[in-house]
């Protein structure tokens, strides 16, 4: 699932010439919605309108919210939780293609460059602002929906399946513009690579 958000990042990036950023903000600066709010023309056709201009739970994008997108959200809650809450984040921060203070384009980035993941339980409604920070990426999300892998997307289009044995610090450096660009991504995470 997560392939459709790494195409859709691309589309986007076609349009405007620049990946989508994190957050989605008004002229005052104040968070809006996601980044996945922001390229769902780019991810799926035949979605109800919805309007940028408002925060994500407005009542001008209720038609919206109130739809499950299968490519944000496609583990049902084992614990009980929001069918609506999303399993794709982008990893942010300095840095990162998502960095808040650095605009990039995917031509500007090393198709190394990792982007996006699946996560479980994030607790996130699909539209609502928020992400991990690379800072913060922890062991334990690499284990993915299943506790088998994780998923990530990255730059050149490639989503790679990768082991939860695999280190996040090796995971973060290609989360890592300069980093990614520096490393290559058959050499370092291959080992670590499911089918």
């Amino acid at each position: 699932m997560i392939e459709a958000v790494v195409i859709g990042i691309a589309n986007y990036n076609d349009v405007y010439k620049r990946l989508p950023g994190a957050i989605h903000r008004d002229a005052m600066g104040r968070p809006l919605s996601s980044w996945r709010f922001l390229i769902l023309p780019f991810v799926a056709a035949g979605w109800p309108k919805h309007d940028l201009s408002v925060p994500w739970y407005d009542p001008a994008n209720w038609a919206v919210a109130s739809r499950r997108p299968v490519f944000y959200c496609f583990e049902r809650r084992r614990s009980g939780g929001r069918s609506f809450d999303t399993n794709v984040l982008a990893v942010t921060g300095p840095g990162t293609a998502f960095d808040e203070h650095q605009a990039y384009s995917l031509g500007q980035l090393d198709g190394d460059t990792a982007l996006v993941l699946e996560v479980c339980e994030t607790g996130l409604h699909w539209m609502e602002p928020g992400d991990i920070e690379v800072v913060d990426l922890r062991q334990s999300f690499t284990s993915g929906l299943d506790g088998a892998g994780v998923h990530v997307g990255f730059a050149d289009g490639e989503v790679w399946f990768l082991s939860a044995r695999v280190p996040v610090d090796k995971l973060k450096e290609f989360f890592l513009v300069q980093r990614a660009k520096a490393i290559d991504r058959g050499k370092v995470l291959e080992e670590y690579r499911l089918p």
